[in-house]
């Protein structure tokens, strides 16, 4: 009967254990998403920001300035391609010295 009783206990405990933790667990997923969603904003205003720093306050009329050079290469003030804020996966690579 003892043997009974603290098996009971131990039951309790363990239903009172796991729903502290799901607890938890939701406390920190709702923190997750808030900081996920300030991060988006915070991310939206800085490419913004970039965007307006980015576009030229005086337009230049000479079209010498934005061509390439004769072998492909652009010439300073030419605006470069954006940059993409997605991963690139990479390999490592051997060189030997030479």
């Amino acid at each position: 009967m003892q043997e009974l009783q603290r098996d009971l206990e131990r039951q309790q405990r363990v239903i009172a254990n796991a729903f502290l933790i799901e607890q938890r667990d939701m406390e920190e997923r709702h923190e997750r998403l808030r900081l996920e969603q300030s991060l988006r904003k915070q991310i939206a205003a800085g490419t913004t920001q970039i965007q307006e720093l980015q576009e030229p306050s005086v337009p230049s009329n000479d079209s010498s300035i934005h061509s390439s050079k004769k072998d492909g290469t652009p010439l300073l003030g030419q605006e470069l391609p954006p940059a993409s804020d997605e991963p690139q996966s990479w390999l490592p690579q051997f060189q030997r010295r030479g």
